[in-house]
C-alpha cells in the first residue's frame, strides 16, 4: 500500500515538474555533426543580429519576420552576400510552438545558415538550435570549422 502511494506521489511530482518546464525546453531537435552542419549550410559567418522587421507579403499571407546579420567574418560563402534571415519565431496571435527558436537583437556569434529556398538567393534560415553558437563558445569552435572547410 505504501509503495502504491509513493508511486502515485512520485508520478504527481513528475507531472507537476513537467508542467513547469517552458515550452522551448521541450522542443525535440535531432543533433547533427559538425560536418553535416557545414554541408547543409550555404554560408557560415561570425556576426551580430542587428535587428528585425516584419515584412508584409503581397499575397496576403502572414507577414514574415526578417533579420539582418552584420557580418564580421565570412567562413563559408560569398563575402559580398547580404545576410537576411527569417528570424524565428513567427509573430502574431499564433501560439508559441516548442520548436520556435527565439533570436534577440544584438546576439553575436557563429551562424550556420542555409537558403530558405535553394532556387532563390537572399533569405537564409537558422532553424535549428545548432545553427547559432554564442560568441563566447564560438571562439573555440572556429578553428575546427576552418579545418573542416580546408582552410
Amino acid at each position: 500500500m505504501i509503495r502504491a502511494i509513493t508511486h502515485v506521489r512520485n508520478r504527481a511530482l513528475f507531472c507537476l515538474a513537467l508542467a513547469t518546464i517552458t515550452p522551448s525546453a521541450l522542443a525535440m531537435f535531432m543533433g547533427v555533426t559538425e560536418q553535416q552542419l557545414l554541408a547543409q549550410s550555404s554560408v557560415v559567418v561570425v556576426g551580430e543580429l542587428m535587428g528585425r522587421a516584419e515584412i508584409a507579403t503581397a499575397d496576403g499571407a502572414a507577414p514574415i519576420n526578417l533579420g539582418v546579420i552584420r557580418v564580421e567574418r565570412m567562413l563559408k560563402g560569398d563575402p559580398d552576400t547580404t545576410i537576411l534571415f527569417l528570424a524565428l519565431p513567427r509573430r502574431g496571435p499564433m501560439p508559441r510552438l516548442s520548436t520556435d527558436i527565439d533570436y534577440r537583437d544584438g546576439q553575436r556569434g557563429l551562424w550556420f545558415l542555409h537558403l530558405r529556398d535553394p532556387a532563390q538567393s537572399g533569405v537564409f534560415l537558422a532553424d535549428h538550435p545548432q545553427r547559432f553558437v554564442p560568441i563566447n563558445k564560438a571562439e573555440e569552435r572556429i578553428p575546427a570549422v576552418l579545418k573542416l572547410l580546408g582552410e
